[in-house]
C-alpha cells in the first residue's frame, strides 16, 4: 500500500512539473506576440515614434487636440528650409517685431535690421524668438496670415488630421492648435532636412553684429536634455520646448542609440515632468526595442520559385528574366522579444499598368496588429510583354505570403509535436506503473 502510494505520488509530481513547464512555454509565446506594455506619464497627451519607420511605440491621447506653444516653430522652420535660401536677407518690418504679445521671446530685432535666414531659424529654434518668426514668416510668404495658411496646407499634406495654425510663434489662439501625433509627423519631415538637425541640435549660436546691432548676440538652446543641466539625456540630439500658461509644458525631443532614432512629443505637461516623461519614454524605446534591417533577413529566406535578393536576376517559368531590387536601407522596429517571422507581410501594390516603367511594389509588415515598417521592392522585367510581368509579380506575391504562413504554421506544428510527446510520455508511465502495480498485487 505505502508503494502504491508512493509510485502515485510520483505520478502526480511528474504531471505537475509537466504542466508547469507547458504553461510557462504557452505564457512566454503569448507575453512574445503582445506589445510591450508603456510606462505611465503625468502629460495630457503623448507620443514616442520611431524616426526611420513612422512605428507608434507609446500613445496617450494622441489626437487630441491641444495648444502647441511654442514648438508651432517646428513648422516655421521646416517651411523656411523649402522656401527659402538659408543665405537669404530678411529685413525686419514694423508688424513683424510688434504683432506680438509682451510675453513673447524674443531676439529683439530692430525694425529695417537685416538677417539672413540662417540667423533667424537660430534665432526662432534656440531662443525661441517670436520676431524671428514673424520675421520669416513675412519673408516667406509676404505677411503671417499667407504663411499661416502656407502651415496649414503643409500639415494637411502631412497627413495631419487635429491642426490648425494661425501665427507662426505659437501664442495661444484658439484656432491654433495641434495633437501629439500630427506634431510627430511635422517633426519627422523637418528632420529629414540636415540643416534643421544642425540648427534644432545646436547648443550655442552667435549672431554677429548687424547692420543696426553693434553687438553680437549669444543664443543658448532652452532645451535642457540636450544642454548640460539636471536633465542631460544621453543620445539627445535635438528638439524645442514651449510653454505658456494656456497651454502648459510642451516638449518635442529625438534621440539615437546604436541605430535606433526616436521622437517624442508632449503636450499639456507640468513644469520638469516633460522632461521627466521624456526621458522615462525614451528609456523604456530603447530598452524594449530593437531595429532590423529587412533586406538582409528576405536575402536569407528562398521564397518559393523567388530568391529575394538585391539585384538578383531570376528566369520566371516563360523564361522572361527580372532584376529584383530591395531597398538595402528599409528596416522595421519590432519588441525586443519578437523575432523576424513573427512578421505578417501585406503586399500593398503601387504600380501602373498602363506604363512600361519598372514596377515598384511595398511589403508592409505588422506585429501584433501594428505597422512596423516596409520594404519597397522593385521589380523589373528585363524581356517578354509588361502584362506577363504583372502575373508573375502576383505569383511573387503569393509565394511572400505562403512563405510567411509556413513559418508560422511550423512554429505552431512542432508546439503541437512536443505537446503531443509528452502527452504520450505520460500515458507510458501511467500504464506501466499500473501494470506493475496490478501485478504486485496477484
Amino acid at each position: 500500500m505505502k508503494v502504491t502510494r508512493k509510485i502515485i505520488t510520483f505520478l502526480l509530481i511528474i504531471y505537475i512539473e509537466i504542466t508547469n513547464i507547458l504553461t510557462l512555454n504557452a505564457l512566454a509565446a503569448s507575453n512574445d506576440s503582445k506589445w510591450p506594455k508603456g510606462p505611465s506619464v503625468t502629460a495630457e497627451s503623448a507620443i514616442l515614434m520611431d524616426v526611420n519607420t513612422g512605428t507608434i511605440l507609446f500613445e496617450k491621447n494622441p489626437h487630441k487636440q491641444l495648444y502647441p506653444a511654442s514648438i508651432t516653430k517646428i513648422m516655421t522652420t521646416l517651411l523656411a528650409l523649402e522656401n527659402s535660401n538659408l543665405s537669404d536677407t530678411v529685413t525686419y518690418s514694423k508688424s513683424a517685431i510688434y504683432n506680438l504679445r509682451y510675453d513673447s521671446s524674443k531676439i529683439y530685432a530692430n525694425v529695417g535690421e537685416k538677417l539672413t535666414v540662417e540667423q533667424s531659424l537660430y534665432g526662432i529654434m534656440l531662443a525661441s524668438a517670436g520676431d524671428c518668426s514673424n520675421g520669416i514668416a513675412e519673408h516667406v510668404s509676404g505677411s503671417i496670415e499667407a504663411f499661416a495658411d502656407l502651415m496649414n496646407k503643409k500639415a494637411e499634406d502631412l497627413g495631419c488630421q487635429n491642426t490648425h495654425f494661425v501665427n507662426p510663434h505659437g501664442m495661444p489662439d484658439d484656432n491654433h492648435y495641434t495633437s501629439a501625433y500630427d506634431m510627430a509627423l511635422i517633426t519627422k519631415a523637418a528632420l529629414q532636412y540636415e540643416q534643421f538637425r544642425k540648427i534644432a541640435g545646436a547648443k550655442k549660436y552667435t549672431i554677429p553684429p548687424t547692420n543696426l546691432q553693434k553687438e553680437s548676440r549669444y543664443l543658448t538652446n532652452h532645451h535642457k536634455m540636450l544642454i548640460k543641466s539636471n536633465y542631460t539625456y544621453e543620445g539627445c540630439e535635438g528638439g524645442k520646448t514651449g510653454y505658456t500658461v494656456a497651454s502648459g509644458y510642451t516638449l518635442v525631443t529625438y534621440a539615437k542609440r546604436g541605430d535606433m532614432e526616436l521622437l517624442c512629443v508632449i503636450l499639456k505637461d507640468a513644469a520638469t515632468e516633460h522632461y521627466t516623461d521624456t526621458a522615462k519614454l525614451f528609456d523604456w524605446g530603447f530598452k524594449n526595442f530593437k531595429s532590423l534591417n529587412i533586406s538582409s533577413y528576405l536575402s536569407e529566406n528562398q521564397l518559393s520559385n523567388y530568391t529575394l535578393f538585391d539585384k538578383a536576376a531570376l528566369k520566371a517559368d516563360d523564361g522572361a528574366d527580372y532584376v529584383i531590387e530591395i531597398d538595402k536601407n528599409s528596416s522595421i522596429l519590432i519588441p525586443k522579444t519578437a523575432s523576424f517571422d513573427d512578421l505578417k507581410p501585406t503586399f500593398i501594390k503601387n504600380y501602373n499598368k498602363d506604363t512600361s516603367i519598372p514596377t515598384i511594389r511595398t511589403i508592409s509588415y505588422t506585429f501584433s496588429g501594428k505597422e512596423v515598417g516596409s520594404v519597397a521592392v522593385n521589380f523589373i522585367k528585363i524581356s517578354n510583354s509588361v502584362e506577363d510581368n504583372y502575373n508573375d509579380l502576383d505569383n511573387a506575391e503569393i509565394s511572400i505570403k505562403n512563405s510567411a504562413s509556413d513559418v508560422n504554421y511550423n512554429k505552431k506544428r512542432s508546439i503541437s509535436f512536443i505537446k503531443i510527446g509528452l502527452t504520450i510520455f505520460v500515458v507510458i508511465i501511467f500504464v506501466s506503473v499500473t501494470y506493475l502495480i496490478i501485478k504486485k498485487r496477484k
